[in-house]
């Protein structure tokens, strides 16, 4: 059978062929043209070659195959036969050099093949590239995973063969003290050895948390925004007016049962909020005190809509939490998933890893874990972004009340007000987030825009004038944090340009005050030269998020970017080092910086530099009927496609990460 590994074999060689194939095409078509010659020993060399290549496409496997296997094969075979043909052409090309001793190698080509005939064999030539870059990317999948099972196999492996050692030691020990005149000690030694565990207890447990977890389980928590050092602090004071229009969120840590809702418009602040008191030092003493001499268990999860399926579903969010708890929990998995802990147990040692859990089965487990959920411990769930949750929201809500209503369990949630989160939160204690930001985004601001030297002038300069523009700042924000940031970013420019005060306050009164009104002025305001690579980029990665969980790298997008798509087939295997990627993602951070007025940004670390939007109200705004077809017309008539700048950017990756798999 043709495995992943002998697929990407069988593309590399065809990928070879084509690449080939194409320049000859090319160079005969230009010779078509010029009337170029050819020497005996160039011919010489391209027969060769090509027959080189032909014969390795045509001794692979032949074994019964998969429809997608079939159609690679069928590819190959379609190449052989074009390089068969090639081969007999180029023979007779030969001969006839030996015969007559030509010198014009456009005479004889066309005297072999006319223009059609050429103009056929580039046409089939780029649609064996496109079958060529699916089939590559099928099998990169295919092989990725290969690559992870055997490395967990090889690791298992390692760790069985620890396991029969230590058993094997134990043993021996224990026959070397076995006192021959008591049969009752034999008898108990040989029962106990002959009942040994395929694997121990760790091991099994440890393999069941396995297929909880996924991969991007922490990714939106990790990529939300850290709180600036001036802001929040309020929400863990423990001083709170009794008239205050908001109920006290330590109180409720420390005493409160049911749901905590902290609800808030977009761009107000909440993720970076939940983000803030998950990992607050404050937060958990609250809750220790609520948990008392209980073991305490905080399990956060942040849903993401742009996010993979596992990122904006009921079994994501449901499989983090079973592994967050189960993890501390450990001699609850036998009980909360025991047809999973009988697989793993029964497994012989190195057994490749098995899949994950329906949305059933993880559904089952859930409602048995918060069943069985032991007195030693207390559960704090935290969930960001109901709102974002990809289900029914009634049937969600629904769910966090019944579990927020057990014993030993609390949950924090955050959401915009939608009318499912209302209905079923609005009697429990929280709060409206953009009401009690001011004096947060007042702080803000003086931290971020009082540091630049030129508002330090100004402020000497004109002080009244400066506190009043700070003050109309804080006012037209009405508690979004987000319009707040993009409001500083444009002042600040301003004041490297030496705005004057006056210039700053035209400034911010050009600033719509709604978000969406405001990435509208931000794309009126993009300079004309690059509004069609703005769409560009906008709609690449718009059609990343629809179609993939995965953040986008930098190095990605830089091939995306690319004006010359079959640059990705041109460019040789490991065709880039360290230093080239390097200069590449400089590169492309800046054109997103100059091209996208902010609407796309780079995150991640400089490590592994990564491609989003500012704000997930970016995708919706994007999405907007009026502004698709705004982005489509800057790239009409251009022949672009993002899911062909997509392709050609997981082919070139595939290319330069070659060198990592090998």
């Amino acid at each position: 059978m043709l495995d992943p590994l002998t697929s990407i074999g069988l593309a590399s060689s065809i990928v070879q062929f084509v690449d080939f194939t194409s320049k000859l095409v090319s160079k005969a078509r230009e010779i078509h043209q010029s009337g170029s010659t050819v020497e005996h020993d160039e011919l010489e060399h391209v027969t060769r070659d090509l027959g080189d290549v032909s014969d390795r496409i045509q001794h692979f496997d032949t074994q019964p195959l998969s429809t997608l296997k079939q159609s690679l094969k069928a590819l190959a075979k379609q190449c052989n036969e074009l390089a068969t043909k090639f081969l007999s052409t180029l023979s007779n090309l030969k001969a006839e050099d030996r015969q007559t001793h030509w010198k014009s190698f456009r005479q004889a080509l066309k005297a072999a093949w006319g223009k059609a005939e050429l103009e056929d064999v580039a046409t089939r030539l780029r649609s064996y590239r496109g079958q060529l870059s699916l089939h590559i990317l099928v099998s990169l999948r295919a092989r990725a995973d290969i690559q992870a099972a055997l490395e967990t196999f090889s690791s298992q492996q390692e760790r069985s063969d620890d396991l029969n050692y230590r058993y094997f030691q134990k043993t021996m020990a224990k026959l070397g003290t076995l006192q021959s005149s008591d049969p009752a000690y034999l008898s108990r030694s040989v029962v106990q050895h002959t009942e040994v565990p395929l694997q121990n207890e760790s091991a099994i447990t440890h393999a069941v948390l396995e297929r909880l977890a996924y991969r991007q389980m922490s990714d939106r928590e990790d990529n939300v925004a850290t709180a600036h050092s001036e802001t929040f602090h309020w929400v863990l004071s423990p001083d709170v007016a009794p008239d205050a229009p908001w109920s006290n969120f330590v109180l409720w840590l420390e005493n409160g049962s049911g749901c905590y809702w902290i609800n808030g418009k977009a761009g107000s602040g909440k993720s970076t909020l939940m983000k803030y008191i998950s990992h607050h030092p404050k937060t958990h003493h609250a809750l220790q005190n609520w948990a008392r001499d209980d073991e305490l268990i905080l399990a956060p999860f942040f849903f993401w809509n742009s996010g993979s399926l596992l990122q904006r579903s009921q079994t994501g969010l449901l499989r983090s939490l079973l592994y967050t708890v189960l993890g501390r929990c450990r001699g609850l998995i036998p009980d909360v998933l025991p047809a999973l802990y009988r697989e793993e147990a029964q497994k012989a040692p190195g057994s490749l890893p098995s899949e994950g859990l329906s949305d059933v089965e993880a559904k089952r487990a859930f409602l048995k874990l918060v069943e069985l959920i032991p007195t030693k411990f207390r559960v704090c769930f935290l969930i960001d972004g109901v709102d974002e949750y990809s289900g029914d929201h009634y049937e969600i809500s629904d769910l966090f009340k019944a579990v927020a209503s057990l014993d030993r369990i609390k949950i924090v949630l955050s959401s915009r007000p939608i009318t499912a989160c209302l209905e079923a939160f609005q009697d429990c204690p929280g709060f409206k987030l953009q009401d009690l930001t001011r004096n947060d985004i007042e702080r803000y601001i003086k931290a971020e825009i009082g540091k630049h030297k030129r508002m330090k002038q100004l402020e000497s300069e004109t002080p009244k004038e400066a506190e009043e523009l700070i003050r109309e700042m804080t006012a037209k924000a009405s508690g979004v944090f987000l319009w707040v940031m993009l409001v500083v970013k444009s002042l600040l420019r301003g004041l490297s340009a030496y705005d004057r005060i006056s210039d700053l306050q035209r400034r911010l009164e050009e600033f719509p005050p709604e978000l969406e009104a405001l990435y509208k002025h931000m794309l009126n305001r993009m300079e004309p030269l690059y509004r069609e690579q703005a769409s560009k980029l906008l709609q690449i990665m718009l059609k990343w998020v629809e179609t993939n969980g995965r953040p986008l790298t930098l190095l990605q997008m830089s091939f995306a970017d690319e004006e010359d798509l079959e640059i990705a087939i041109r460019m040789p295997i490991n065709g880039y080092g360290t230093q080239e990627e390097e200069i590449r993602g400089e590169v492309m951070a800046g054109r997103l910086l100059s091209r996208c007025c902010g609407l796309l940004e780079t995150q991640g670390t400089p490590e592994k530099p990564i491609v989003n939007f500012l704000h997930k109200t970016v995708v919706e705004f994007l999405r907007k009927a009026d502004i698709c077809e705004l982005m489509l017309n800057l790239t009409a008539g251009t022949g672009f496609d993002p899911n062909v700048s997509l392709l050609s950017s997981c082919l070139s990756e595939f290319k330069t990460r070659q060198r990592t798999w090998e």
